[in-house]
């Protein structure tokens, strides 16, 4: 079992999480042990792992350069697993996207959009990673602005998809833009 796993082995606090954050940002948690967590993790390192690189993600997408396409596809390869799936997209709201994954991660957060049974966070998430990659291809803004009204029709009594709806809005129609 590695550092890495042992540390994740259990049910983390927030506080516990953090610290394994300022690892990876200073460098003391490489990026080697955690693409072989990413392959290899299960359970609770699992959950824990996803967490961890969410929120690292979203303190330093350069933290974790590198290692979006190994993100991108064990999020898939667990996409039965909440937590994965949603921290998975919450780490692609800040992380780069690069050209080799953007169409698969844009087909596979569209799917999460009407996925009959998705849950309003992944919801939320695979809106805005969508807009993410439409704004630079125009010729997919047209059906995702058809999706994403259809979401904020259904959904938008929740604020975290009246939120997301609205930015995507914003992003993609002239008329929405202030």
């Amino acid at each position: 079992m590695s550092h890495l796993t042992k540390k994740l082995n259990h049910r983390l606090n927030k506080r516990e999480i953090d610290v394994i954050v300022d690892d990876i940002l200073e460098g003391s948690l490489t990026h080697d042990s955690l693409r072989t967590a990413l392959t290899t993790a299960d359970g609770a390192v699992l959950f824990n792992l996803f967490w961890v690189l969410s929120t690292t993600a979203h303190k330093s997408a350069e933290a974790l350069s590198g290692l979006e396409n190994d993100i991108f596809y064990a999020t898939v390869k667990h996409k039965n697993n909440d937590t994965v799936l949603r921290n998975g997209l919450s780490a692609f709201k800040s992380l780069n996207i690069s050209e080799d994954i953007e169409d698969e991660l844009y087909n596979f957060a569209f799917d999460v959009l009407q996925a009959k049974d998705a849950a309003i966070a992944h919801r939320s998430f695979g809106i805005i990673v969508c807009v993410r990659i439409a704004v630079k291809y125009p010729e997919l803004k047209t059906e995702l602005i058809e999706v994403v009204q259809l979401l904020k029709e259904l959904y938008g009594v929740s604020p975290a998809v009246l939120s997301a709806t609205n930015q995507a809005l914003k992003k993609l129609t002239p008329r929405y833009r202030k």
